[in-house]
């Protein structure tokens, strides 16, 4: 009899370790099946992201600079299970474009050092308009060591197809670092610091306010020959009767009539213009108003959804080419 019992015993063990092992291998086949069936997900919203990131490079690839969808955040259903989205970000309210870590560290109010970018000597940027009203702020912190208080130091230029008439017309200008009211006075800090810089563009002070040679198709005029009843207009006036309008801004110091020789800053460093571009203006830099500028780089994101899996996607794309960067990605599972 006690034969017979310790069989039973042993009998019930081993059924007992097999079971445990039979569960132990189905919970990892199970979690192996579940993970694969994440991979699979994972990988087909991928491909969904990067799906809507090529629509949205073949839309900007095939369309003017500044062109943002009509199907931004839009989600597009390929079925139940499968969707995906995309956005083009392609104009600004402000260039330099203050990245939204500065306004973090900053609060509300972003220093204006944070705000103005850097021109150095000969360098120009090109920024096609989306807008009808702008404003360029600039300042040269050293203009006050030069000879005379009206050094042209910065040179403008809008290109523009007539809209009543073929051909394209051209408005440009030097400009010196102050203000109009403030050009002969020895004694002013315009056009010298970040809170009193000098500006022009289409707004109701500073150099907007002249009017400006059109030129048409590149072609000059003598100066004995302009009809100024023609040939004479207003930033404002040429960009409404332009399409397409681009402005240039070049930084044109003549590092020869600064004289820096008691400040302890090289003549390269001396001849670095200050600059910023706002649209509609400069009054209010923390807000976006009116986004009519483009900036050098178009932004995508793209979004991919297969079942409970998610993608996003993010890329960059210079305007001046048609190179796009991939920044990164993020991949999310719901549970």
């Amino acid at each position: 009899m006690a034969r017979k019992g310790n069989a039973l015993l042993i009998a019930i063990l081993l059924t007992s370790v097999l079971t445990l092992l039979t569960v132990s291998l189905s919970e990892l086949v199970t979690s192996e099946t579940r993970q694969l069936g994440v991979m699979i997900q994972n990988g087909r919203a991928q491909y969904l992201a990067e799906g809507g990131s090529e629509i949205a490079l073949y839309k900007v690839h095939h369309n003017e600079p500044g062109f943002e969808s009509e199907l931004n955040n839009e989600a597009l259903k390929l079925n139940d299970s499968s969707q995906f989205s995309f956005t083009i970000d392609a104009k600004t309210a402000q260039l330099p474009i203050v990245e939204d870590y500065i306004r973090d560290l900053a609060g509300t109010q972003v220093p204006l050092s944070e705000i103005f970018g850097e021109l150095e000597i000969n360098e120009s940027v090109s920024i096609p308009l989306e807008t009808k009203q702008f404003e360029v702020e600039y300042y040269l912190p050293v203009a006050q060591e030069a000879p005379q208080s009206d050094l042209d130091i910065l040179l403008w230029k809008i290109f523009g197809q007539s809209i009543a008439e073929e051909g394209t017309d051209s408005l440009s200008e030097f400009l010196p670092a102050a203000a109009p009211d403030q050009i002969n006075n020895p004694n002013s800090t315009a056009g010298t610091r970040a809170d009193n810089p000098a500006s022009f563009g289409t707004v109701s002070y500073g150099w907007n306010g002249g009017l400006f040679f059109k030129f048409s198709d590149g072609a000059e005029i003598e100066d004995q020959n302009v009809d100024t009843s023609r040939d004479l207009v207003a930033i404002s006036d040429f960009l409404e009767t332009h399409e397409k309008n681009t402005l240039v801004i070049k930084n044109a110091v003549n590092p020869g009539l600064l004289n820096v020789s008691s400040l302890d800053i090289s003549i390269f460093e001396a001849s670095t213009i200050k600059y910023r571009i706002c649209s509609p203006n400069c009054s209010s830099p923390n807000t976006r108003t009116d986004e009519g500028l483009v900036p050098e780089f178009t932004a995508i994101s793209s979004s991919g959804k297969f079942g409970q899996s998610e993608k996003q996607l993010f890329t960059s794309v210079n305007r001046e080419g048609f190179l796009p960067i991939f920044d990164f990605s993020i991949y999310r599972t719901v549970n």
